[in-house]
C-alpha cells in the first residue's frame, strides 16, 4: 500500500506495537499484517514452502546447499489465530 489509511490501522492494531509517527517502518508492519490472514501467509510457512519447492525443482542437480533460517516468531509477536480445540 502506497498510501494506507493510518486511522484504520490505528483502530485495528495495538498502539504499543505501532507508533506510526516514528517513520515508515512502523506502518509498514501493520500494512504487511493486512495481508497475513491465514497461517500459510506468514513468513515462516512461506519460507518452508519456497524451500520445499526449491528441493523439488533441484532434486536432480548437484553441488548446492539449502539452509532454512527459522527465527520466527519475533517481535511484535504477531501470529495467526488458531481455532480452539475441544477438550483443551
Amino acid at each position: 500500500m502506497v498510501d494506507p489509511s493510518l486511522k484504520r490501522l490505528r483502530e485495528k492494531f495495538a498502539a504499543k506495537h505501532n507508533h506510526f509517527e516514528d517513520g515508515w517502518k512502523r506502518p509498514q508492519h501493520a500494512v504487511n499484517c493486512e495481508f497475513m490472514e491465514n497461517e500459510q501467509d506468514f513468513c515462516l510457512p512461506r519460507c518452508f514452502a519456497s524451500g520445499l519447492e526449491f528441493l523439488d525443482i533441484n532434486r536432480a542437480a548437484d553441488n548446492w546447499f539449502l539452509m532454512f533460517e527459522c527465527f520466527d516468531p519475533h517481535e511484535p509477536f504477531h501470529a495467526p489465530a488458531r481455532p480452539l480445540q475441544a477438550g483443551v
